[in-house]
């Protein structure tokens, strides 16, 4: 894992660039204006707040204090002037200080030349005019010290896509040429994850320190758990690979199985119809209930039922005598002994005949009771 070994702001080393280089990025920018080194108070000038690179090397302020003590400001750093709006919003202590330049670029020497208390310092004015020329200084700086990490990178394409309507293919064809060459998809990937992580400040701070984990990053932007997150940044951290961070990832909770569903009741015959029947309807439907168990033919042909003569029945006239209710009952009386004493041995089958015959012998009683009473009452 390519490690930039950046601190925090105001914490880190120097690596001198190529100044002739340096010349050469400033000249395609602005043109092929000479340098112009002038001394200027320390207290008219201040850091850029929108400066993408936020971390430097370890130790590169007391670093550059000890050079510029032994050696003297061997560079100049880059200023230019504030502009009308800016003039207008300036602080009370600003107005105060005359503050009327702000870096570009040199923070390094800047502020370690601050923290030393000299009041002057050499610095070099470049009149750039809009925002976007002073970002593309910046980058073209920060790319030749090589100090563009990857938070760095990500908030120089945010801003030229979000402020200075950049597109993709046109920041990988220019600006980030050395890192994209010329692959909008490698724009277009930090773009996308640094919208997502710019707000959380541990995962900015795995961009600062890392280079190359911006898939890692993205993996851990996603997990909620605060306690899979500490220690997946923590393995980042110790130089653990993509496969080792997902490896990390919770694993979904088994689903419990759904309880089978219960199949639906058979319908049961019923003798209670919607409205109250007549004795003849329930005598009708007993002898239909008795003809279709005696055409089961599987179930007949193992039992034998042995049913008396048919009583007969007056369909037209509807009329039936107590001596016919008396022979239907005496059906279901004979027959129940005799299934369960003869013809059949699994309970099953006999607490089904019984619980059958037992409904048919229970109505036939009630059938009885009601022709009895409604025979013995005077007709109107």
């Amino acid at each position: 894992m390519a490690q930039t070994n950046y601190g925090p702001r105001h914490s880190g080393g120097h690596r001198p660039g190529n100044v002739a280089a340096l010349d050469a990025a400033d000249q395609a920018i602005n043109g092929a204006s000479p340098r112009v080194t002038q001394s200027m108070l320390m207290s008219r000038i201040r850091p850029d707040a929108e400066q993408p690179r936020d971390y430097f090397p370890p130790d590169a302020i007391e670093s550059r204090k000890e050079s510029i003590l032994k050696d003297g400001q061997l560079d100049p750093f880059k200023v230019r002037p504030l502009w009308p709006d800016e003039m207008a919003a300036r602080t009370p202590d600003e107005v105060r200080n005359g503050v009327d330049h702000q870096l570009i670029d040199g923070e390094i020497r800047y502020w370690a030349i601050k923290d030393l208390g000299w009041e002057r310092a050499d610095v070099e004015v470049k009149n750039v005019t809009n925002r976007e020329k002073v970002l593309d200084i910046q980058n073209a700086q920060n790319i030749e010290h090589e100090f563009m990490s990857l938070s760095a990178i990500c908030r120089s394409i945010a801003r030229y896509i979000d402020e200075f309507g950049r597109s993709q293919k046109f920041l990988a064809d220019n600006q980030f040429k050395k890192f994209a060459k010329g692959n909008a998809a490698w724009v277009g990937d930090r773009y996308r994850v640094w919208k997502k992580i710019k707000d959380d400040p541990e995962l900015v701070e795995l961009f600062q320190l890392f280079n190359d984990v911006l898939t890692h990053v993205e993996i851990i932007q996603g997990v909620a758990s605060k306690a899979v997150r500490k220690e997946m940044i923590q393995a980042v951290k110790s130089g653990a690979s993509v496969g080792a961070i997902k490896m990390l990832l919770p694993r979904p909770a088994a689903q419990p199985e759904p309880e089978p569903t219960p199949p639906p009741e058979e319908p049961r015959r019923s003798f209670e119809p919607s409205t109250p029947p007549s004795i003849d309807d329930l005598l009708e439907s007993t002898e239909r209930e008795l003809e279709a168990d005696r055409r089961d033919k599987e179930e007949l042909e193992k039992l034998q039922w042995d049913f008396p003569e048919e009583p007969t029945y007056d369909a037209q006239s509807m009329t039936h005598s107590l001596d016919t209710i008396e022979r239907l009952i005496g059906i279901t009386e004979n027959q129940v002994p005799y299934i369960l004493e003869h013809r059949h041995t699994n309970p099953l089958v006999k607490e089904a005949f019984v619980t059958r015959i037992g409904r048919i012998e229970a109505r036939l009683a009630e059938i009885k009771a009601r022709f009895t009473t409604e025979s013995a009452s005077p007709a109107k």
